[in-house]
């Protein structure tokens, strides 16, 4: 999956804002092979179950390689970032199955 192809609200490219472009170069490497499909199951399990610990580990890793672009509130960063993915592909989502209740998300 192009990251780069992620847009936010009237055609901005996510991975040139601030916010959005530190969480998505952590994620480049795990997505970078998938297909859009499972991009959108990656992020629907992040979501639903959390980060894994190979996740996880790679955020630490990065921190200590990448202190200039791994900012304190990351994590609240990743989770307004994949709030907005989920956001800006909704349809996306409900097609593959899931369901959206607020800050909830499940799979049938």
């Amino acid at each position: 999956m192009d990251l780069n192809e992620l847009k936010y609200g009237p055609g901005f490219t996510m991975m040139k804002l601030p916010l959005y472009g530190c969480v998505l170069l952590w994620m480049q490497p795990f997505v970078e092979k998938m297909s859009e499909e499972e991009f959108f199951h990656f992020i629907g399990t992040i979501k639903r179950d959390g980060l894994t610990p190979e996740q996880k580990a790679s955020i630490k890793e990065r921190r200590k390689s990448h202190p200039n672009v791994m900012p304190p509130e990351f994590g609240a960063y990743l989770n307004i970032t994949l709030d907005c993915i989920i956001q800006e592909n909704v349809g996306k989502f409900e097609r593959l199955g899931y369901r959206l209740n607020h800050d909830q998300i499940s799979i049938d």
